[in-house]
This record gives C-alpha cells, sequence and structure tokens, in this order.
C-alpha cells in the first residue's frame, strides 16, 4: 500500500469513527460535542477523498491545506471542551489530541518552523485539558461512570486505533529512509568502485605516454617541437584530471552522514584560526547538517581560495541558520574577477603549475555542492573582491543578493539549468548570458 493510500485510508476510518460517535455514543444533552464531532468527520471525508483523487490541477485539490488546518483546529477544540463537559473521559481528550498531532505527520512541510509550532499548539492543548480535568474533577461520581461506560469503549478502540496509526507512520518513515539511505549507498560505493577502476587503467598509460613525449621533445628538431608540446601539455591535463578525480572521490562516500553545525563551526576555527573572521548567527545545539564531510570539503576549498587572494584583509566565513537550513557565505577583499574571468570560473579549466584559484578544484568544488542540493552564488567585481553564498533554493532567491555594480554566476542545485552569469557592472538590468554547468555529478 502506498503512503498515499495508507493515508487516505486513516482520514476515512477516522470520519467513520466520529460520525459514529456523535450518532450513537454522545447524549442528546452533549450537542457541542455532537455538532463538532459531525463537522471533524465532513472534514476528514472530504480529506480522504482529496487523498485518493489525483486531481492536482483542479481548484479543490488546492484546499487540502485548508482543511487539514480545519481538522486539527476542530479536534483541539473538541478536545478541550469534552474534558470540561466529562472530565471522567479525559483519555478521550487525549486521543483527540493525539489523532490530531498524528495527522500533522503526514504533511509534507517546507517550513519545519512552522511544524514545530504546529506540534507546541497541540501538546499546549494537551495540558490544558488535563488542568481542566483537575479543576473539575469533582464532577466525576457514579452516575456520570454509569452514563458514560458506552464512551469507555469507545475510548478504548480510539487508543488502539492511535497507538496502531503512530507505529505505523514510524515503521514506514524508517523503513523509507532506511532504503533511501541503503539506496545512496550502495550507488556511491557502485560510482567510487567504477571511477577507482576507470582512473587507475586510464593514469599509467597516460603517465607513460606523458614520459614518452617528453622524451621525444629533448630529440625533437625546431619544426616538430611545438606539436609534441602541445600534445605533452594536453596529456598532462588529462592526467590532472584523473589525479584530482582519484584524491577527491572518497568525499562523496560520506554523503548522508549528519553532524551539528556546531562541529562544523569548531572544525573551520581549528583549521583556520586567525586566517579569517569566522562567524555565525542563529546556530543552535539542535542543528545539525546533513552531507557533513562534502560540505566541510567544498567549504574548505572556497575558504582556501579566498585566502589564497586576499592580501591586506583576512576574508570572512559567516554560518547562518535561516529556517533550519544552513546559509553561508565566504568573501574575500582581494582583486575580485572580471567578466571574461568570472566566465571560466566553475568550468573544467585544467592548468599547469601551481592551482590559480579558478580550475578544475572549484569545478569539483561546485559540482559537489550543487549536487548535495545546495545553489551556489558567486558575486565579484574588480578590485572589490570575491563573495560565494552557499544556500539551498526553498529558502532564498538568489536574485535578493543582487546589487548594481557587480558580476554575479550562479549554480542551480543539481546542474538543473545551465550557470547563469548576470552583470550588473554599469546598468540596473542584468545582462544575462548562459554558461555550460558541470553536470558531470548530477548523473
Amino acid at each position: 500500500m502506498s503512503d498515499k493510500n495508507f493515508l487516505g485510508l486513516v482520514f476515512a476510518a477516522l470520519s467513520v469513527q466520529f460520525l459514529l460517535g456523535a450518532t450513537f455514543v454522545y447524549t442528546p444533552l452533549d450537542q457541542v460535542e455532537i455538532y463538532l464531532a459531525y463537522a471533524i468527520s465532513g472534514v476528514l471525508g472530504y480529506l480522504a477523498v482529496l487523498t485518493f483523487v489525483n486531481a492536482r490541477d483542479h481548484w479543490f485539490a488546492k484546499t487540502w491545506t485548508i482543511a487539514l488546518y480545519t481538522a486539527f483546529g476542530l479536534l483541539l477544540v473538541h478536545a478541550m471542551s469534552h474534558a470540561y463537559k466529562h472530565p471522567l473521559l479525559i483519555m478521550h481528550s487525549a486521543n483527540l489530541v493525539l489523532t490530531a498531532t498524528a495527522m500533522v505527520r503526514f504533511k509534507n512541510w517546507r517550513k519545519r518552523q512552522t511544524y514545530d509550532h504546529i506540534y507546541t499548539v497541540g501538546f499546549v492543548t494537551f495540558v490544558v485539558c488535563a488542568l481542566i480535568m483537575l479543576v473539575r474533577k469533582d464532577m466525576i461520581n457514579a452516575e456520570e461512570f454509569e452514563a458514560t461506560k458506552n464512551a469507555h469503549v469507545f475510548v478504548f478502540i480510539a487508543t488502539i486505533e492511535v497507538i496502531l496509526i503512530h507505529i505505523l507512520s514510524n515503521i514506514k518513515l524508517l523503513k523509507s529512509t532506511s532504503t533511501e539511505g541503503a539506496k545512496l549507498n550502495s550507488r556511491v560505493q557502485f560510482q567510487n568502485d567504477l571511477i577507482s577502476i576507470i582512473s587507475h587503467n586510464i593514469r599509467t598509460p597516460l603517465s607513460h605516454i606523458y614520459t614518452k613525449l617528453e622524451i621525444e621533445k629533448m630529440r625533437s628538431t625546431p619544426e616538430n617541437n611545438s606539436l609534441i608540446e602541445d600534445l605533452s601539455e594536453s596529456v598532462q591535463h588529462l592526467v590532472n584530471i584523473v589525479e584530482t578525480t582519484l584524491d577527491n572521490r572518497d568525499v562523496i562516500s560520506q554523503a548522508n552522514v549528519s553532524k551539528p553545525v556546531k562541529e562544523l563551526l569548531d572544525t573551520l576555527n581549528n583549521l583556520y584560526g586567525q586566517k579569517v573572521f569566522l562567524t555565525q548567527n542563529g546556530v543552535e545545539p539542535r542543528h545539525n547538517v546533513e552531507n557533513y564531510t562534502p560540505m566541510l570539503f567544498g567549504l574548505q576549498n572556497f575558504i582556501d581560495n579566498a585566502i589564497k587572494w586576499s592580501e591586506n584583509e583576512k576574508p570572512s566565513v559567516f554560518l547562518k541558520i535561516k529556517e533550519d537550513k544552513l546559509f553561508t557565505i565566504v568573501a574575500d577583499r582581494g582583486p575580485g574577477m572580471s567578466l571574461e574571468r568570472l566566465k571560466l570560473y566553475g568550468n573544467p579549466v585544467i592548468t599547469n603549475g601551481p592551482r590559480s584559484g579558478k580550475g578544475l578544484g572549484i569545478y569539483f568544488t561546485i559540482g559537489l555542492i550543487t549536487t548535495l542540493g545546495y545553489d551556489v552564488l558567486v558575486k565579484t567585481a574588480e578590485s572589490k573582491g570575491t563573495i560565494v553564498m552557499v544556500f539551498e533554493n526553498a529558502n532564498n532567491n538568489y536574485n535578493a543578493f543582487m546589487e548594481k555594480g557587480w558580476v554575479y554566476k550562479y549554480f542551480p542545485a543539481f546542474a538543473k539549468d545551465e550557470a547563469i552569469i548576470e552583470n550588473l557592472t554599469s546598468s540596473a538590468i542584468p545582462a544575462r548570458q548562459f554558461s555550460k554547468a558541470a553536470k558531470i555529478f548530477s548523473k
């Protein structure tokens, strides 16, 4: 059974349950509970229909979230009302609160903060119901118990149902997470093995060819020396690609490992000490960063590059938690880049000799970071410096970080589009260009 069908059956079963409760269990004197139960039954039935009907483009499909919020609110009101009129049946009020919070778990929340607020409301309601029961405990007597013995059976069945719903939802969640993790680890292991086999088998003959070309270059005449030098340089480029691939392949195998953001801060502080200005905002002990090792590796490459180009002033490194998502900035006040040089940034440019800060290392880093689901925005201008921002597209719009006087290159997550270059140095209207983004890491 799919998660969607399971959720639809849960809504349908709860709808029938409240309908039976309003018709056969609640006494005629409990008009408020009866009307609330009918309303809850109707909303849950509506949710069940929306869940089973695959009609996302129709207007009524867009009311799913509104209906869920309505059912959640009605259940909490019903819980407090029932605790007030029948303090003996406090367990029924608890079941109503638990049912409401169980429903919340099935929603795909975009904002973790909203999810936490909803659960806080449910917990507060639970406490309020308990306080109501304590205040009105004098109402509990033999007549009250006899009048509600049928309701006790109803509550007992509802309790078992709520427990089963929570257990099933937890099992499905754990199985889904475990399966996804196993698939990821298996795929990463296969890719690493394949890269190792290919790279090792390419490196030896390439090195041999390069050695032969160097020997021939010493023997060659001026007429054919230029051709041999070009061939030798091309082969050396290929050797550099293979070496970089072998050096960095193990980083990807550490993907999907979560660690506290505080540990990331401490590690960066230990690595760079007085070399950078390291600051943070909103980082709490509960905040974690997924894909810890690849993220640390990527930030190290950006920071090393910033240090390389910072001559007079230390670069700044800023980590911020926004809506429980990591947002990072690495900024230097070095020479910056021109538009023509920015076009090469993040492309697989191979250079012999010392690192230039714009070659294969940055190409690999951006490919790795975007594969993790982060966007990379590079903001630069000659004589102003370079700022690299790493963030999740769902939480930030890259256009919000743009201002006149700078040039930009935007690498979207998963290389789903081409990298976008925008020039705001001379005009308030972006002059948008396109360049191919690194897609090898997203395949």
